[in-house]
């Protein structure tokens, strides 16, 4: 096997997640023309446990679902993200378009999303190349981070750590509804967003926002401030 040279660094080894042996086995199928090392995952404890095995040579190709308990106890979106937050290259790979809504989130740190039917060796190279890029802070005009305002429609639901709303960017579409998750954690001013949906008033704040984005399925939305 050998080393791919994707923009200044070696990748050597691609990590194969998915709860389902298999989907591993195909993703190892199609990324046999990248004539690089691959191994699977056959349980996931917690993150420490893809950090320590992974090095600055490896790249990972993760399922969304993971919903077998026994698998993960944790999704594919966190994964990724985190994996992402520590500078290792990898590629969420979605058979469901609608995961887009929930993996909003975190979507600033995940810069591809691969529906299964499009995954092989060269789609994977482009996404761990425009990972490696953004490590190093050079975003594509369609990722790069811009202050706007951001209008609060509508509550789609709510549980004890998760708010989901319904918003609007004027600065992007004016007419478009976008559905984003926002941690109750993460966000200290929630119970205001709630009490404004529910006295029939909508809720203005701002946000961080990929304007240039070319599709919705792009768009994140990030580091949130009250007005």
């Amino acid at each position: 096997m050998q080393a791919l040279n994707i923009e200044g660094r070696d990748i050597s080894r691609v990590f194969l997640i998915d709860d389902d042996p298999s989907v591993r086995e195909l993703y190892e199928y199609h990324l046999d023309d990248l004539r690089v090392d691959t191994e699977e995952i056959f349980h996931i404890s917690g993150m420490d446990q893809l950090l320590n095995a992974s090095n600055d040579h490896d790249g990972f190709v993760c399922d969304f679902h993971l919903n077998n308990s026994r698998y993960s106890p944790i999704n594919g979106d966190v994964i990724v993200s985190s994996l992402y937050k520590k500078n290792i290259p990898a590629v969420l790979c979605s058979r469901d378009v609608d995961t887009i809504s929930s993996v909003r989130r975190l979507r600033h740190s995940i810069p591809c999303i691969i529906e299964a039917r499009n995954l092989n060796g060269e789609s994977v190279m482009d996404a761990f190349a425009t990972c490696i890029r953004e490590f190093s802070g050079n975003f594509s005009s369609i990722r790069r981070p811009w202050p706007t305002l951001i209008r609060i429609e509508n509550i789609v639901q709510e549980s004890p750590t998760i708010l989901r709303v319904a918003v609007v960017v004027p600065g992007w579409e004016s007419q478009s509804i976008i559905e984003v998750d926002i941690s109750k954690d993460e966000v200290g001013f929630c119970s205001e967003i709630v009490k404004s949906i529910k006295g029939g008033d909508v809720y203005r704040c701002k946000a961080q926002v990929n304007l240039d984005a070319e599709s919705q399925t792009d768009i994140y939305i990030k580091d949130w401030i009250s007005i």
